[in-house]
């Protein structure tokens, strides 16, 4: 149609007459203004089908983008049955473990129970050791007040910090040294320091056995070789094994 067009238009202009063109006549003029109207339809159909590829464009990344939350979707789902596998692992885990536990705690019971009837039948032992001591502890407050006026503040800052340990841990004798001289004192005032504590010794390996027994199991012979190794010399560690029932 166009070349028809291009072909009246050089007619026209070269002889300036008018042709039948759908069923009118027309002159140089209109067909030239019918030129640009095609034209310009044509233009508005190419932006439309420029438009139209536009939203297929768009309407092929929605459908890209609906196929990734589709598997999204599924990874999710599987981790979920993943979560809901271990869950029920970690509540069997839990329960063998609440099992466990009250079985530890009814052997405690019965340790407590030996430890209250040991302690009853050293009762006596106890009372003697615990008059023999007395003379000993008045001598050694007496020593502790007369060295207390002459004490250095490094040397009082030793007691303090030894007096902190035994405040929440057992220790044995030669133990407390060493953790003081691992805080930077020396040996001497650290020596110091325990020397001006008033501390029973065969109680804390007492209580030294018993934070063991309460996270682990052990023989006598074992624990007492575990508080020898902690500085507690083998009376004090066979008191303290004593005292918890083994």
């Amino acid at each position: 149609m166009v070349l028809v067009l291009l072909g009246l238009f050089f007619y026209l202009g070269s002889a300036n007459a008018k042709v039948e063109l759908n069923q009118k006549k027309v002159d140089y003029e209109e067909i030239v203004d019918e030129i640009d109207s095609m034209e310009s339809e044509r233009a508005d159909l190419e932006d439309l089908l420029e438009e139209e590829e536009e939203k297929l464009v768009s309407k092929e990344d929605e459908v890209t983008e609906m196929m990734t939350l589709v598997d999204s979707k599924k990874e999710i789902e599987e981790e979920l049955s993943d979560l809901s596998d271990e869950l029920e692992s970690t509540e069997s885990e839990l329960e063998d473990s609440q099992a466990s536990l009250a079985e530890k705690e009814k052997e405690l019971e019965g340790l407590e129970n030996a430890t209250v009837q040991k302690e009853e039948d050293n009762e006596p032992e106890k009372v003697k050791e615990e008059e023999e001591e007395k003379p000993k502890e008045k001598t050694k407050e007496k020593a502790k007040e007369e060295s207390e006026s002459s004490e250095t503040v490094s040397q009082q800052n030793a007691v303090g910090a030894a007096e902190d340990y035994l405040s929440f841990m057992a220790f044995s004798k030669t133990g407390l040294i060493e953790q003081l001289e691992f805080d930077g004192f020396d040996n001497e005032e650290a020596a110091y320091a325990v020397d001006q504590i008033d501390v029973n010794w065969k109680e804390q390996a007492v209580d030294s056995a018993d934070d063991y027994l309460s996270f682990m199991d052990f023989s006598r012979s074992g624990l007492i070789e575990q508080l020898e190794f902690d500085g507690f010399s083998n009376e004090e560690a066979s008191y303290g094994a004593d005292g918890v029932g083994l």
